[in-house]
């Protein structure tokens, strides 16, 4: 019911531009992702026993 309410025009509902960004789960290792990329590192797996390594 609120984001009717702060909706300022039905189109906001629409497009759903009333939705604030949310905080993704992999956002405190986007800095060590970003650096494994650079190197050339590809494998999805092996980054994500590099995160489950991290914490």
């Amino acid at each position: 019911m609120q984001r009717y309410a702060r909706a300022a025009s039905w189109r906001e509902l629409v497009d759903g531009r009333w939705q604030a960004p949310r905080a993704s789960m992999l956002d405190p290792f986007r800095p060590h992702l970003h650096q494994r990329l650079d190197e050339g590192c590809g494998n999805v797996a092996e980054l994500f026993r590099d995160i489950r390594a991290l914490g």
